[in-house]
């Protein structure tokens, strides 16, 4: 089965063997692949990738950076959609029934995708959040 290339690649049209082997081709001529993916606050970190990362990074960009992240698909979309900056609310529920709109204790605008992740579901210093 021919694995196919993420259709905003540069690589679009091009089977997943030829961009290997292009991609081979170019690092063997001492060319390095600096992966810089932008989140939703900026750029977020930057790693440098070999021929077969940037043929996986290629063919599922999301995927590549969710595997990145140690998140699924599904959370970094998640992580994506809250624009990444958002704080972590709280999920204890006010003694009028409503949500709590504190901050989980630790969340910054700064987590990550692993960190926002982990606090889901956390409470606020007020709720008994740690």
């Amino acid at each position: 089965m021919t694995q196919e290339i993420d259709p905003s690649s540069p690589f679009r049209g091009v089977s997943a063997q030829d961009a290997h082997a292009v991609i081979e081709q170019i690092e063997a001529a001492g060319i390095s692949f600096l992966l810089l993916p932008q989140s939703p606050y900026g750029l977020c970190w930057s790693l440098e990738l070999d021929a077969e990362e940037l043929l996986s990074y290629l063919q599922d960009p999301l995927g590549y950076s969710a595997r990145c992240h140690r998140v699924t698909r599904d959370q970094l979309q998640a992580w994506i959609a809250a624009e990444g900056h958002r704080d972590v609310t709280c999920s204890a529920q006010t003694a009028k029934g409503q949500s709590c709109r504190n901050p989980v204790r630790g969340s910054t605008p700064s987590n990550g995708p692993k960190e926002w992740v982990a606090m889901q579901g956390g409470y606020c210093p007020i709720h008994g959040g740690g």
